[in-house]
C-alpha cells in the first residue's frame, strides 16, 4: 500500500513538473510575442488605420532538427481610412507594420522563444468587412505583393515593370511638330531624350555638332 502511494506521489510530481516546464516555455514565447503586439498597438498605425487592437497569434508549428518552429501572424481589423488609400499606399501600411516590429527587435522574423523553440512573425493580414488583405512574399519571383481576397493587386515587381515601361517610352521622345509649350511640359528625362534624338538625327544627316559642357553648336553639313 505504501509502495503504491509512493509511486502515485512520484507520478503526480512528474506530471506537475512537466506542466511547470511547459508553462515556462509557453510564457517565454508569449512574452516575446506580447512585446511586439504592444509595440504595434502603441504606434500611430493603430490610431490611424485599425478599428481595434492588433493581435499576433500562432498559425502553425513545425519540428525540424530537434527544434519546434512556431509561425505567427499579425492580424487587424482596418477602418474606412485604410479603405480610402490607393493600393500602393495600403501596401506601404504593411511596410510600416514591419518597421514597427523591426524597431522593437530586428529579429522579429526568427527569434528564440524557449528551449529548442524558435518563433517567427511572418504573416500579415488585415480585414475589413468581408475583405481580406494580405502581405506576402512571392517565392517564385522573389518579390512582395499585396493580396486582396486571394488576388494580387499590387507588388514591387509590377511597380518595377511600370517604371521600366515609362523609361522606355521616354526614349522615344522627339520635338517634331512640337513648340515651346510642349517642351515646357516635358520631364527632365524626356527633354534629355528629345535632345539626344535630335542630335542623332542631325548627325545621320551629315551635320557636325560641337559639344561643350553647357552647349551644343550645329557647325556645318559635311555632305
Amino acid at each position: 500500500m505504501k509502495k503504491s502511494s509512493k509511486s502515485l506521489f512520484v507520478f503526480v510530481g512528474m506530471i506537475t513538473l512537466l506542466i511547470l516546464v511547459l508553462g515556462v516555455l509557453l510564457f517565454s514565447g508569449n512574452k516575446e510575442i506580447k512585446k511586439y503586439q504592444n509595440a504595434l498597438n502603441s504606434s500611430e498605425i493603430r490610431n490611424e488605420y485599425f478599428q481595434d487592437e492588433a493581435t499576433i497569434k500562432s498559425r502553425n508549428s513545425v519540428s525540424t532538427q530537434g527544434y519546434t518552429v512556431t509561425f505567427y501572424q499579425v492580424s487587424a481589423e482596418v477602418n474606412e481610412e485604410f479603405e480610402k488609400l490607393s493600393d500602393e499606399q495600403k501596401y506601404k501600411v504593411f511596410l510600416e507594420v514591419r518597421d514597427v516590429l523591426k524597431q522593437e527587435d530586428i529579429s522579429y522574423y526568427n527569434f528564440s522563444c524557449g528551449k529548442k523553440r524558435l518563433c517567427a512573425i511572418d504573416g500579415f493580414q488585415f480585414t475589413h468587412n468581408n475583405d481580406v488583405y494580405e502581405y506576402k512574399k512571392v517565392l517564385l519571383n522573389d518579390h512582395f505583393s499585396l493580396v486582396l481576397n486571394g488576388e494580387e493587386i499590387y507588388s514591387t515587381e509590377s511597380k518595377r515593370k511600370n517604371v521600366t515601361s515609362k523609361v522606355n517610352d521616354d526614349t522615344e521622345t522627339t520635338m517634331q511638330d512640337k513648340g515651346g509649350n510642349d517642351w515646357a511640359s516635358l520631364s527632365d528625362n524626356q527633354k534629355y531624350h528629345a535632345v539626344s534624338n535630335a542630335l542623332y538625327n542631325l548627325d545621320q544627316q551629315g551635320y557636325t555638332i560641337l559639344e561643350g559642357e553647357y552647349y551644343y553648336i550645329l557647325n556645318f553639313r559635311t555632305q
